[in-house]
């Protein structure tokens, strides 16, 4: 058996016994306390995002195995990162509505905007912090969007305080796929963006899918990728849309990341052709 096995196996039996200890601490938050697998899995979390033990106990908690956080937390893992993240900005906090702007580098701004009435629709406002802190709630979760939007690789999945019962339920698994699709886009489509162009995101309730949004295509003849991609943008109907979804597997010269792309633009019109 290899030595960084043994070290492997041997760093974990530290870790366990550490977390056995810290459960057992009046000093930790309550939901952790006498729970030693759940202290674990804060600590392990917070080590890959770069935490300190501590720091991971005060700043994390886990519902159905996601990191949940503060949505201070969360910007700062992004804030940090300046060779990725031009900006995470609050563009307007009010108890109507949160607006953020996020920018990562070599790619076009977005913008989130969460309204009470999404939260209203959402099933969110009758809940005690909505109630009481309804500017702070949209902030927070206006940040958590546009942090998984534009950069998934810094906030890794995390969600923040506030988004617990939908974590639960899974309400926010189909959120979470559209948002990752939506930071996947090819920089070929990034560059064509007009100079300073915000693309707009609006969620309107926790299981739809972000809508794609028509790239801004350069003058001159369109890319392949941009036909297909506007063809299944047009598609009106299943027939239509599914003619134009075998394009994707069909045709010649289309790169592995151009593919994922394209399905991922069949399947968010597969859903807005449903409706």
């Amino acid at each position: 058996m290899s030595s960084e096995i043994m070290l492997s196996r041997e760093a974990m039996g530290g870790a366990m016994q550490v977390a056995d200890t810290l459960s057992k601490s009046g000093l930790i938050p309550r939901p952790l306390q006498q729970k030693p697998a759940d202290v674990l899995v804060v600590l392990l979390t917070g080590q890959e995002l770069g935490l300190g033990p501590m720091q991971a106990l005060r700043s994390l908690h886990v519902i159905e195995g996601k990191a949940v956080a503060s949505a201070d937390l969360v910007a700062a893992l992004c804030l940090r990162r300046p060779d990725v993240c031009e900006h995470l900005t609050v563009v307007e906090s009010t108890p109507q509505q949160a607006v953020v702007s996020a920018k990562r580098k070599g790619s076009a701004a977005i913008t989130i905007k969460i309204t009470i009435e999404d939260a209203h629709r959402a099933g969110l406002v009758g809940k005690d912090n909505w109630k009481k802190w309804p500017a702070a709630m949209l902030r927070a979760r206006a940040i958590s969007h546009a942090a998984r939007a534009a950069f998934p690789d810094l906030a890794l999945g995390i969600y923040t305080e506030g988004e617990e019962d939908e974590i639960a339920s899974g309400a926010l698994a189909t959120e979470q796929r559209a948002e990752s699709r939506a930071a996947a886009t090819p920089p070929h489509l990034r560059e064509q963006a007009v100079e300073g162009q915000v693309v707009e995101q609006k969620p309107t309730k926790p299981a739809e899918v972000v809508e794609f949004q028509k790239p801004a295509l350069a003058s001159g003849e369109p890319s392949l990728v941009d036909r297909i991609a506007l063809t299944l943008h047009e598609a009106a109907d299943k027939t239509s849309l599914l003619a134009a979804g075998k394009a994707i597997a069909t045709t010649q010269g289309l790169s592995d990341e151009d593919r994922r792309h394209l399905r991922a633009i069949y399947g968010t019109r597969q859903r807005e052709v449903r409706q």
